[in-house]
């Protein structure tokens, strides 16, 4: 696994509002909604968050408007010690979402559109580093150029990606992007998309044949799995949790388990800690948890032996 210690996260930083129904909509329906609030969301920023808030060193890059909620947006990212010196904020509206949670916890969203906010140009970074810098890409308007990926990808830059069925709706070339993969992060909905196979284990397996080194599927309540090109195949439960809002908790799990990485975890305790990460994120409504930082995973047992291991062995 290359080494790296900081993430730059491409993806976007959204005010996502939360209402709860009894159930979702079928056609020519109406039920009863009740506003729970809005909160700072956005794949991009919640990656960044989860990596930031566990000590890690993040920046997130995007885009967001010159209005409160842009501004309270990038508050919250700050206060996690997130670098927002790479989002650009334009004269247009912060990307909205509006989230409808169902008596089970699940989530549907509706992503209210938003005039383009920035260029390429505004999005640009310094050239990573190899061995120092790591990329994470929510493929989508924030996206880097495919010409800058593979040339990161040829100085042995670590770049994840988080693929979502709408991606793949719009045309995403995902072979394309998981040729450049170290890591790849997605539900058990895209994995369908993306293999043809009836099991989780073969789809999570299928990943790798495109390129990346470890494929990372997220089941919701089922849990998550994680294949890995020397062929193990890793599983972790979902978490005895009740569910209060499950939007953002795979952000929330590929941050942590990227911090994992970073700190050259075994792939099992990244795995562990993600899938606390995750489920600590369903219990609240908020997916930007501030009150969620290391000393909650190193109380794991795992972690606990593990720390132990390393002592012995020094």
């Amino acid at each position: 696994m290359r080494r790296f210690s900081t993430l730059t996260v491409f993806g976007g930083v959204s005010w996502d509002t939360v209402v709860t129904v009894p159930r979702f909509l079928s056609g020519d329906e109406k039920v009863w909604a009740r506003v729970v609030g809005s909160y700072p969301g956005g794949m991009g920023a919640n990656v960044a968050a989860a990596f930031a808030a566990l000590g890690g060193q993040a920046a997130v890059v995007s885009a967001v408007g010159r209005d409160p909620a842009g501004a309270s947006s990038l508050d919250t990212l700050r206060r996690l010690k997130v670098d927002t010196s790479r989002v650009f904020q334009g004269p247009g509206s912060t990307f909205e979402t509006l989230a409808m949670i169902d008596a089970s916890g699940e989530k549907a969203m509706l992503l209210l559109e938003t005039p383009n906010l920035a260029g390429a140009g505004d999005l640009s970074i310094d050239e990573p580093r190899a061995g120092h810098d790591a990329i994470h890409i929510a493929p989508g308007r924030f996206s880097p150029a495919m010409a800058d990926m593979t040339r990161w990808h040829r100085k042995g830059v670590h770049i994840s990606f988080d693929i979502e069925p709408s991606m793949l709706d719009q045309g995403l070339d995902y072979r394309a992007h998981l040729e450049l993969a170290t890591v790849v992060f997605c539900g058990d909905t895209a994995s369908r998309a993306m293999s043809a196979s009836s099991s989780p284990e073969q789809r999570a397996r299928d990943l790798l044949r495109f390129g990346p080194e470890i494929a990372v599927l997220t089941r919701g309540r089922d849990g998550a799995m994680v294949a890995m090109r020397d062929g193990r195949l890793l599983e972790r439960p979902g978490m005895a949790v009740v569910p209060v809002n499950t939007t953002g908790a795979g952000d929330v799990f590929a941050g942590a388990f990227l911090f994992g990485l970073s700190r050259m975890w075994p792939v099992e305790l990244c795995l562990a800690a993600a899938n606390l990460a995750a489920g600590r994120c369903v219990e609240n409504y908020a997916a930007q948890d501030p009150a969620f930082d290391l000393s909650s995973i190193e109380a794991m047992p795992e972690f606990a032996a593990h720390f132990a291991k390393m002592q012995e062995s020094s």
